[in-house]
């Protein structure tokens, strides 16, 4: 018994030292390893940095349930598993992180880290990339400007200009805005007293040139105002109105090639400049044309449902003018053209050489 007794003493004084030993900084092999450093920018140099998460923010007005905020999502996703989770990128929908006429802020005060912007949003700011809003160009589709516009951006110093304060991720359009009323128009006359809902820039200024009164009012308030009778119409592409519903209140649809609108994903130029080349190189791979190219054809994608849907399930008339018809906008349409070219001409920019050459992509790249 007392051997017993002496044993047990010895295994605890043996546990004792052992615990001590680890309080005093005695290594143990199985101790939680440090985490990886999750820094947004930045370096430690060595071989911390391939270990560095950047933690980043993407700041976009549409809901998280609409089909473009899916796609700026996947795209996130591909860019985090490109890069093994060093890039983390945290979309903000809904205007969550800022509303849409404050994204352009929000991403020069870095804010967000990178927003999607809608150029018409800010009027005045980015008109050599909103040359595809011209009227009545010959651009029918998202597909078709986007690729025009990145024709442009590769060869037009002015257009890159334009946009040096960003990093600019993609370029892209929006389909076409069509023309959803309430009574039929196939002719520029149609137009005449109509309530309109406008965006601001060309589609504003077109409708008074027809004669038709433009109404600023905010996308969600369309619906109601159509139903009062606030407004007779609007002007706003399709996915606009499968967003709003808006095919149950508009039973006209008039297509024509009238305008579209640039949108882009831009990046706080700080932001970027704080990652490593390897993972900007990800990144850039992930971007540019092609992703721009993409994100337009899931524009077109729900563009066509839209139409499909407003026509089988609410009997909706899509119109198509003639040529004849057509020759009723068209006076304005070149009117505003030529306005254009004579303001933002100068000693250094040959804004008619601009034109003439968007107005040759448009036809290279017609469907």
């Amino acid at each position: 018994m007392k051997n017993l007794k002496k044993t047990l003493a010895l295994v605890l004084a043996l546990v004792l030292c052992v615990s001590l030993f680890a309080a005093c900084g005695g290594k143990n092999n199985d101790a939680p390893q440090k985490p990886a450093n999750t820094q947004t920018g930045g370096s430690t140099g060595g071989n911390e940095e391939d270990a560095k998460v950047y933690r980043l923010s993407l700041s976009f007005h549409d809901s998280s349930q609409a089909i473009k905020t899916k796609f700026v999502q996947s795209w996130a996703d591909e860019v985090r598993e490109a890069t093994n989770g060093r890039v983390d990128i945290t979309v903000y929908a809904g205007g969550t992180l800022a509303a849409a006429q404050d994204a352009l802020d929000a991403v020069k005060q870095r804010t967000c880290d990178m927003a999607v912007c809608f150029t018409s949003f800010f009027p005045g700011q980015f008109p050599l990339t909103e040359v595809v809003s011209l009227p009545l160009t010959g651009i029918e589709n998202a597909v078709q400007a986007t690729n025009v516009l990145w024709d442009l951006w590769e060869s037009e110093k002015a257009l890159q200009e334009e946009l040096s304060n960003y990093k600019v991720l993609m370029l892209y359009s929006n389909p076409n805005n069509i023309i959803g009323t309430t009574t039929p128009v196939y002719t520029a006359d149609d137009m005449k007293g109509l309530k309109i809902r406008v965006s601001s820039g060309t589609p504003a200024d077109m409708a008074v040139a027809w004669n038709a009164t433009p109404m600023s009012i905010s996308s969600s308030e369309i619906y109601q105002s159509v139903q009062k009778g606030v407004l007779d119409g609007y002007m706003i592409d399709l996915t606009g109105v499968n967003a709003w519903s808006l095919y149950e209140v508009t039973p006209y649809y008039t297509e024509m090639p009238f305008y579209v609108a640039p949108w882009a994903l831009l990046m706080n130029q700080e932001s970027w400049d704080a990652l490593p080349e390897d993972l900007q190189e990800i990144i850039n791979g992930l971007s540019a044309r092609d992703r721009s190219v993409a994100f337009a054809e899931v524009s077109e994608k729900e563009a066509d449902e839209t139409r499909e849907l407003a026509v089988t399930q609410y009997n909706a008339t899509v119109i198509h003018p003639d040529e004849a018809q057509l020759d009723t906008f068209r006076p304005a349409a070149k009117e505003y053209m030529a306005d254009w070219v004579e303001k933002y001409g100068t000693d250094s920019f040959d804004a008619q050489a601009y034109v003439d050459k968007t107005l040759e992509l448009a036809e290279k790249y017609a469907a």
